[in-house]
């Protein structure tokens, strides 16, 4: 369940923090820096483009940040593997019904394990 948290979290935070970012060097103040911030993410191309980008910028990080953890577990059954830590596969499946990551990341886990 780590894992759902992680990437939630950078899936709402990396947006949220260009936006504040953004909106921290914007001048105006109030509603207009709201505004005029949401603007600026789609390079003046008017606030609905900016709340796509933003949408993207988060659809992005939750994709980027998944990618890197499941090459994490991978990379980490490697590492045991080589260590002669997992001799079998039996071994190996059971290790990744111990690590503490939600089911479909351990589905995931397993299926590229057992189909190279």
């Amino acid at each position: 369940m780590n894992d759902i948290i992680i990437k939630y979290a950078a899936a709402l935070g990396v947006p949220k923090l260009a936006f504040e970012w953004l909106l921290s060097i914007n001048e105006n103040t109030g509603i207009h820096a709201i505004t005029n911030t949401i603007n600026k993410f789609s390079l003046e191309n008017g606030t609905v483009y900016g709340i796509g980008v933003i949408v993207f910028i988060g659809i992005f990080s939750y994709k980027v940040t998944s990618f890197f953890i499941l090459q994490y577990y991978r990379r980490k059954i490697e590492r045991d593997r080589i260590k002669h830590l997992l001799a079998d596969t039996q071994s190996v499946l059971e290790r990744i019904d111990v690590y503490p990551v939600s089911k479909s990341l351990r589905t995931t886990l397993k299926a590229k394990y057992l189909i190279p």
